[in-house]
């Protein structure tokens, strides 16, 4: 709402009389649709008392953002500008004299016109309340000229409203004054309309040509308007996705507003209007010419005016003998005369390559990238960086560059401009083209007639730009402590984790069952390293992550590769790692050939339509002929891949189901021997709960379990890791307390809990239920994947249906009504915890694995 100064000003006469001379209904009225405001009042007094609170403009003559831009650079800008900027120009703006659009040349009119004006008037008030009365008298700029406009039967725009309707109606067109509608660099009119395309629509009765000459026309003069007779070539090549960056207006800026501003002052400071022209490579290729630019004329104007003398192409992105090869014969003087300006008319509507790196595969997979109606090279050159999917389109490169320009804006280039300014494949072609390697083939030729000089060279391989691996693979060998390792172990990262305990303890197994082998951990998806503790210390430890993300995801596992096979290993294991996963799939043949190769899970993942999905699903059948061995923390994931993949005998038996250990100590004396004689504060039992708040874990059916057991108090350990975090707090049972995730199970206050209760909707089996098993509680659990193989009606209580909370409560009651049972069943768990979960048994499994155990 308004403040109490702002209703002050919605009374002020001032405003009224601001929006009676700037009011124009038809522009306002669909400026309301836009803005989702679908009624009929569209007076000006609705504007006042409801649009300009709405920062809706009433005339294309009061831009919003042109206003608040130069407005905020004033020291007296406040919050009201966020809200109510009609209002603050009022207020503010018509003191400072501040002309809210970039289409009235107020200097020029008051110059212009100063025998007509008061003394001291504003040239913009004169207009809008006099001027635009006698549209032949008076133009609000240089460049506007109304005669066709107002002809007998030329258009229907009112007389003394004719240059906010020309506006208005050059502002709805799809690009600047839709000079080629539907074709691209066709411009203007039918005779320039490739055959078949759809017939030229007049807009507001006026076809785009004669707008573009009633909009421009008069705009010459003086130096500083000698660019008129270039307009017509400028609207065709201009660009308005790519001015808008390159002028920082606003993205939203429509095209006439875009194209205006180029030329009332992009051109005199030297902004391009294409991405197609680079200042850098005009400098170079004028100098390489015989000549150089002038002081201080800017290098985009300097080409405006003399590229037919001088024949040059200032970018890169076109080879001109390649694209004047592709171009009909008929075109070919044209095409010839002035290159770069037809590739931009012509050549992109036809879908022509300017050059031999502008590949068809790379054009058609921009076109996928959202961005407006524009062609597949602009979508490339403009948006590609942002679309991780599509930047791996073009050449492999460390790392894309920048180009700055005149104005000092800076922004990033496309992987191809950052290759061919980097490489220079124009240079290398040229030499190719000399005439010593011409000679050579000419030779050559002689000897063997199907030996030949080819007319275009299409890829070059240029060391190192043509690997995105060029600028970090030397980095990363140099974090290593020695050039050779006798076994990888590849994690993710090492987080509070199952996954990362297991990596781990099998190398602390590995260590101990072979002292002698050394030994490189490799964290490939993520920098964290939270649990050192966990590792043995003697080993190498890298992390690779921050260099993988670097480049192109299609490059990242070339860098593993590259690591692999610098360090040489016996012994390749990856344990949850993504990045092993997918360079095990790209380059197990060839890591095979030198390593035995290794890997270890956990579980299928399944997703909300619960389809088997994660890495056994993704990953085993399409790697493992290729693996010497799969490790596996239960026998049920061995019976369930077996009948999923209807395994041979062959391939089951490089499936080991190894249990792991944690490096926990058990307790000398079960927890569990003292439930029924423990002393409980109110006489409450306390049932302990942790996990991540993920939809596997199923959090949802512990709030159920405890709003039913308010006799209980149930308190959890856990955070949201892989989903967004559904619960809230506030609505939890008073008898159930959420703390943050605990950094390790000894931290915990076991001591006080009577029951561990585990819900998980699918898993393996988690480290944390051996720990408990250590500990020596009981266990309530769903029985899903291989907790079953630990938790049984011999050493716990499981629960079949895992989403029934009555089935978890039966069960801790029984607990609790015959802690006699409990304690006989909890010491079974906390014996299978400390035999088959001990170290020196996971050791000889690992060793029967490899060949060498009993």
């Amino acid at each position: 709402m308004t403040s109490a100064d702002d209703t002050k000003v919605l009374h002020d006469d001032s405003v009224f009389h601001w929006a009676e001379a700037l009011f124009y209904e038809p522009f306002y009225s669909e400026k309301k649709i836009d803005k989702k405001f679908r009624d009929n009042d569209s007076t000006v007094e609705n504007f006042v008392t409801f649009g300009a609170e709405r920062n809706i403009s009433p005339s294309p003559l009061f831009s919003i953002q042109y206003y608040r831009r130069v407005r905020s650079a004033d020291e007296g800008a406040g919050p009201e500008l966020a809200k109510g900027v009609f209002f603050d120009w009022v207020k503010n703006g018509v003191a400072r004299r501040i002309v809210p659009t970039i289409h009235f040349d107020n200097e020029w009119y008051e110059d212009q016109y100063a025998d007509d004006l008061a003394d001291g008037q504003w040239g913009f008030e004169h207009y809008l309340t006099r001027g635009r009365l006698e549209p032949l008298r008076f133009r609000p700029n240089p460049w506007f000229s109304p005669e066709q406009l107002l002809a007998p039967g030329s258009t229907p725009f009112p007389p003394d409203r004719v240059y906010e309707a020309c506006l208005h109606t050059g502002n709805k067109l799809s690009r600047p004054f839709n000079p080629y509608l539907r074709t691209w660099g066709r411009p203007y009119g039918p005779a320039w309309l490739p055959e078949g395309s759809p017939p030229i629509e007049p807009v507001g009765g006026m076809p785009p040509r004669r707008l573009l000459d009633s909009l421009c026309r008069g705009w010459e003069g003086d130096d500083v308007r000698r660019h008129f007779r270039h307009v017509s070539m400028l609207v065709t090549i201009f660009q308005r996705e790519f001015y808008v960056r390159v002028a920082e207006l606003d993205p939203m800026t429509p095209h006439v507003d875009a194209f205006f501003d180029f030329l009332r002052t992009g051109l005199d400071r030297g902004l391009p209007p294409t991405p197609f022209f680079d200042p850098d490579i005009y400098v170079e290729r004028l100098a390489e010419a015989g000549h150089a630019l002038p002081e201080p004329e800017q290098a985009f104007r300097h080409w405006l005016e003399h590229r037919k003398d001088h024949g040059i192409v200032p970018t890169l992105l076109m080879d001109r003998d390649y694209y004047l090869d592709q171009v009909e014969r008929a075109d070919a003087a044209a095409a010839a005369a002035d290159p770069l300006v037809h590739y931009l008319t012509e050549g992109v509507a036809n879908r022509l390559s300017p050059a031999p790196d502008v590949t068809r595969a790379l054009l058609d997979k921009a076109m996928r990238i959202s961005a407006g109606e524009i062609p597949g090279i602009y979508r490339y050159l403009l948006f590609a960086e942002n679309e991780e999917e599509y930047f791996d389109a073009g050449p492999s490169v460390a790392a894309v560059g920048t180009r700055t320009y005149p104005n000092g804006v800076s922004f990033a280039l496309s992987r191809l401009e950052t290759y061919l300014k980097n490489a220079r494949p124009d240079k290398i072609r040229a030499r190719l083209k000399g005439p010593v390697i011409s000679e050579i083939w000419r030779r050559a030729t002689e000897l063997e007639p199907r030996v030949g000089h080819s007319d275009h060279t299409f890829r070059l391989a240029i060391p190192p730009f043509q690997s995105a691996l060029a600028n970090v693979v030397e980095p990363m060998r140099r974090m290593l402590e020695r050039s050779q390792y006798d076994t990888v172990v590849c994690v993710p990262h090492c987080r509070m984790s199952g996954a990362a305990l297991v990596a781990g303890a099998f190398c602390k197994a590995m260590r101990k069952a072979y002292p002698e082998r050394s030994m490189l951990l490799v964290r490939t998806d993520g920098p964290y390293f939270q649990r050192p503790e966990w590792f043995p210390e003697e080993i190498g430890n890298v992390d690779i992550s921050s260099f993988a993300r670097s480049i192109p995801p299609h490059d990242r596992d070339r860098l593993l590769m590259d690591l692999l096979i610098g360090v040489a290993p016996s012994m390749i294991v990856n344990v949850n790692s993504y990045l092993a996963w997918n360079t095990f799939l790209e380059f197990g043949d060839r890591l095979k050939l030198f390593a035995d190769l290794y890997a270890y899970m956990f579980c299928f993942d399944h997703n909300k339509q619960d389809v088997l999905t994660g890495y056994p699903a993704r990953f085993f059948d399409t790697t493992i002929d290729n693996l010497s061995g799969v490790m596996l923390d239960t026998q049920y994931l061995k019976n369930q891949l077996t009948d999923i993949f209807k395994l041979p005998k062959a391939i089951q038996d490089k499936l080991w189901p190894i249990y792991s250990y944690v490096p926990m100590p058990p307790r000398d004396e079960p927890l569990v021997n003292t439930l029924a004689a423990r002393d409980r504060p109110d006489g409450r039992w306390r049932v302990f709960w942790g996990g991540r708040l993920d939809r596997q874990k199923r959090f949802d059916v512990v709030i159920e379990i405890a709003r039913a057991m308010p006799d209980i108090d149930f308190v959890c350990w856990g955070a949201a890791v892989l989903d967004e975090n559904p619960y809230d707090p506030s609505t939890f049972p008073d008898n159930l307390t959420l703390n943050d995730p605990y950094e390790s199970f000894e931290t915990l206050p076991i001591d006080e809990c009577d029951l561990w209760l585990y819900t998980s909707q699918w898993d393996g089996l988690p480290t944390v239920l051996i720990e408990v098993g250590l500990a020596g509680l009981p266990i309530v659990a769903s029985r899903v994947g291989g907790v079953g193989e630990l938790v049984s009606e011999e050493t716990g209580y499981p629960v079949d249906a895992f989403d029934d909370p009555r089935a978890y409560i039966e069960q801790i009651r029984a607990i609790q009504q015959a802690p006699e049972v409990a304690v006989e069943k909890t010491r079974r768990l906390h014996e299978l915890a400390i035999t088959r979960h001990a170290q020196d048994r996971y050791a000889d499994d690992l060793k029967q694995m490899l060949g060498e155990g009993s």
